[in-house]
């Protein structure tokens, strides 16, 4: 399915989210809370075309028997069984299909994009920020947020707004803390390489990952001596070769791990480390968690 005929659910309208899904039970949409939504859904057992999500989602799970589902990301299959307390989070803007077997039944809170960004450390660049999807997870925190703002949306307390971003607040640095991490970046600056002769160098540089690579190597590409061409390579990209090979690797890293089959010593080596515990500490060290977390969350 291409990517114009993917179903963009918006959960924080006042109509309902989607022709796909039935109506909310109850929501938070006549309360007029800002930056989140809530909803209590109880659907049939069905299977969607390819949908993103307009909002960050955190689904929170209150099955009265387990649910097998299944969902189709990026090429790959996940499957998972949800009971009651599991949670569930998507990323807003991820697209993917899903399937489940038997009636299902959550609470859905949805985080506005701007909003958690805005709860991040001032020092984090807001485009670096990526929340890793989730599923079938414990989170005890999140759960008990869920049940709260489910008895919120219940009840007629006209100090609902306060409470609602109070928890909004205290969920979405939550999910900061414990479900996102920082992306690596490329900046380009004016001046320096040419366009042309930067491209022949980061198209070696991505084609030999593997490859213990030298400055003299890349400088010679490009018929500069190493001073020059570091001080110019830092003034097109902001970064120094080492750096800038560094990230690609990390980025690369990240692409291969959604693929089970690959070890993790496997990995490195495709990726020029020495070995595993190299990787594994350089990884962790420029995302914030280790290989195998990244993988899990995948």
């Amino acid at each position: 399915m291409s990517k114009e005929q993917t179903i963009k659910i918006d959960f924080n309208t006042e109509k309902n989210p989607s022709p796909i899904l039935l109506p909310p039970i109850i929501s938070s949409i006549a309360k007029g809370w800002n930056n989140i939504g809530v909803g209590y859904y109880r659907l049939p057992s069905s299977e969607t075309p390819e949908i993103s999500f307009l909002q960050h989602i955190i689904a929170v799970h209150v099955d009265k028997y387990p649910i097998k589902g299944e969902r189709l990301i990026e090429g790959r299959t996940v499957k998972e069984t949800y009971t009651n307390g599991k949670i569930a989070i998507y990323p807003a803007y991820m697209t993917q299909k899903m399937n489940w077997d038997k009636e299902i039944e959550f609470i859905n809170i949805s985080l506005e994009p701007k909003f958690l960004v805005n709860c991040a450390d001032k020092s984090i660049d807001s485009n670096r920020i990526e929340i890793l999807p989730q599923f079938a997870i414990e989170d005890a925190v999140i759960y008990s947020l869920g049940l709260a703002l489910k008895t919120e949306i219940e009840s007629d307390n006209s100090a609902s707004l306060l409470y609602a971003e109070s928890a909004a607040t205290m969920l979405a640095v939550h999910i900061l803390r414990h479900y996102a991490v920082q992306k690596s970046i490329i900046k380009h600056f004016a001046g320096g390489i040419s366009q042309s002769k930067l491209k022949l160098v980061i198209n070696y540089i991505n084609d030999n990952l593997d490859r213990n690579l030298s400055l003299t190597q890349l400088a010679e590409l490009v018929y500069m001596s190493p001073n020059n061409f570091v001080r110019l390579f830092k003034q097109s990209t902001g970064i120094t070769p080492y750096q800038y090979v560094l990230q690609c690797r990390i980025e690369k890293a990240k692409e291969l791990l959604k693929y089970q089959k690959l070890t993790l010593t496997e990995i490195s080596q495709k990726l020029g480390f020495y070995d595993q515990s190299r990787f594994t500490n350089t990884f962790r060290k420029h995302v914030g968690i280790t290989p195998k977390r990244y993988r899990d969350s995948l």
